[in-house]
């Protein structure tokens, strides 16, 4: 009966490549394409969730403004995402605490 318990806690649904569930939240592969026209997730593309950002690639802009769109997309407080991999480079890991992998697939899957 411990194995049928189990088995109920695993989700419904498939997560999407570009996300990852952890033991504090999950973390999210991003491919940023920056000097977009306005701030929006674009698609997927393999393992990455592409999103384009209206800010220039330099200087970390991206990056703020990555975490900056993140957040008000899914409703947290920006203090809960972090870039832990790919800082200078297009694609990106963002760890974002204490959300459930259902609320960031649902609210940024690409439509």
């Amino acid at each position: 009966s411990g194995l049928h318990a189990f088995r109920l806690m695993v989700p419904a649904y498939e997560l999407p490549q570009w996300l990852e569930e952890t033991d504090s939240g999950v973390i999210l592969q991003v491919k940023v394409t920056p000097n977009g026209t306005r701030n929006r997730v674009s698609g997927q593309l393999g393992p990455s969730l592409l999103v384009t950002l209206t800010a220039p690639e330099q200087d970390g802009k991206a990056n703020g403004l990555l975490i900056k769109f993140l957040s008000e997309s899914l409703g947290v407080a920006s203090a809960q995402l972090n870039v832990v991999a790919g800082g200078s480079g297009k694609i990106k890991k963002v760890l974002i605490e204490a959300v459930r992998p259902s609320q960031v697939s649902m609210r940024l899957s690409p439509r």
